[in-house]
């Protein structure tokens, strides 16, 4: 409804569909920004990548990327990176080094997925809280599109909670920032 009201439209022909994808389990897990912690992390995306599948993790800023980036690659973890700050042509290489499945792990900024069209992306992880369902949905949506078991993790830190009410002065109605806030505290331990 928030696009039929943006875009002013005057009587539209509206159609719902399922969104419910039973293949995919979602999980949310309360992390630190410590070293033990990120060696866990990097642990756990190890054992993800025995089976032969593939890893999206989106981070919500480019030195989280990097530093997860960096730590995987210490743990000795085929990944590439895609984020805004390289070149072009470097993120084109990284993105068709994932799509070819050279690379199993991805991590990158929420701008990475579009194109993206992998069967075998069996876990997509948001690093951090993002500013709607809407946009965690979307992101987790590249997992599991084959129809096969499929897992969308979202890592966030008490701090993300403290960004909620940043994401609100952002928006211009009282419904955007309703949304928000129930969007920040749906996820609250």
């Amino acid at each position: 409804m928030d696009i039929i009201q943006s875009l002013k439209m005057k009587d539209p022909y509206v159609t719902v569909g399922l969104f419910d994808r039973k293949n995919l389990f979602y999980g949310v897990k309360c992390f630190g920004k410590s070293r033990a912690l990120e060696e866990e992390f990097v642990k756990e995306i190890s054992t993800f990548t025995v089976c032969g599948s593939s890893t999206i993790i989106y981070c919500m800023t480019v030195e989280d990327a990097k530093q997860i980036f960096k730590s995987l690659q210490e743990a000795g973890i085929k990944a590439g990176i895609y984020q805004y700050q390289m070149t072009g042509k470097d993120r084109e290489e990284s993105h068709r080094s994932f799509v070819r499945d050279e690379l199993p792990v991805m991590v990158a900024t929420i701008a990475f997925g579009i194109g993206v069209d992998k069967a075998n992306i069996r876990h997509v992880i948001h690093y951090g809280c993002l500013k709607s369902l809407e946009s965690y949905y979307q992101g987790s949506g590249r997992c599991g599109r084959d129809g096969l078991a499929s897992n969308c993790w979202l890592y966030y830190t008490r701090s993300d909670f403290v960004k909620a009410g940043f994401y609100c002065g952002e928006v211009d109605t009282e419904i955007q920032r309703t949304t928000i806030m129930e969007s920040f505290i749906s996820i609250a331990p």
